[in-house]
């Protein structure tokens, strides 16, 4: 799985956007006045609103324990991650370790698959990567074994971003655009209660988009849920090659959704600029598809 997600800074001030105000620049409001609309599930909308993405031959990788080795943590942790990967798979020489992503802002450098936490060689592995030196140091004796995470959960939607990569080759769909997130006010971890409401919120939001004729998709992560619009492929945005490209389609979804929302509103934040410092609105920003 790759999905770099943008960092969620806590918002200095909260306030709706003018594009909420002026709906010619943001059309499509993400929060649901209670009461006010009860959509169906969106695997039941998806089949009646996009019949070519009825569900079938979704699928996923079984659930597994794993040894996280290291967590990495801040808006720079996708590039962070990949070089801690690189130095444990070719230093370390833990050439089977690989990235997962727990939330917006953190990445994971984790080993092996294991039935269980109890498993006799997840447990040997455990131990040998914790009493693993590199010259005077034992790096890795932080590490544990780590349940399945909840991307690893069943896709029964075809509004889940996890089914676009079992759906469209990787050169027609790396790119989504992120336009909200559901958490908790303080962005502090949320109970179970609140993260399903997180998530129905996120759902019905999707719901909503999808009606109002955006191709809209939810993520669940650990944290809260966030919202996107549009698939995007290398003809649409190319950093490798073409640093500066966007299409013309990508640009008209990042004018339609300007700003990255949290709970259904806008975010400050405080930048540097040759004339001082300035608050501005938080961007909506492309982000890649989990694979």
């Amino acid at each position: 799985m790759c999905l770099a997600l943008p960092a969620l800074a806590q918002p200095e001030t909260r306030e709706r956007p003018k594009s909420q105000r002026d709906t010619s620049k943001q059309t499509a409001p993400i929060v649901l006045p209670p009461g006010r609309e009860k959509p169906g599930s969106p695997s039941d909308e998806g089949k009646a609103l996009f019949p070519e993405a009825s569900g079938v031959g979704l699928a996923r990788v079984d659930p597994a324990w794993r040894i996280m080795i290291v967590a990495i943590q801040g808006p720079d942790a996708k590039a962070n991650a990949d070089m801690a990967l690189w130095k444990v798979q070719n230093v370390a020489m833990l050439q089977e370790a690989y990235l997962t992503q727990a939330d917006a802002q953190t990445w994971r450098v984790c080993y092996g698959k294991y039935a269980s936490g109890s498993d006799p060689i997840a447990q040997a592995e455990l131990r040998r990567i914790r009493e693993m030196k590199l010259g005077a140091d034992t790096p890795f004796q932080n590490a544990i074994l780590m349940p399945p995470d909840d991307s690893e959960s069943p896709i029964t939607s075809p509004f889940d971003l996890r089914a676009v990569a079992l759906a469209l080759p990787p050169e027609q769909a790396r790119y989504t655009l992120a336009i909200a997130f559901y958490t908790r006010a303080d962005l502090g971890q949320p109970t179970k209660e609140e993260l399903a409401e997180c998530r129905k919120l996120a759902e019905e939001a999707v719901s909503k988009l999808r009606r109002e004729g955006d191709q809209a998709y939810f993520y669940h992560g650990p944290n809260g849920s966030q919202v996107t619009v549009g698939v995007f492929g290398e003809a649409d945005h190319d950093p490798m090659n073409n640093p500066g490209l966007e299409s013309a389609a990508l640009r008209a979804v990042r004018v339609k959704y300007p700003n990255y929302l949290l709970n259904g509103m806008g975010q400050r934040r405080t930048i540097n600029t040759t004339s001082g410092k300035r608050k501005v609105m938080v961007p909506s920003a492309l982000v890649e598809i989990p694979k």
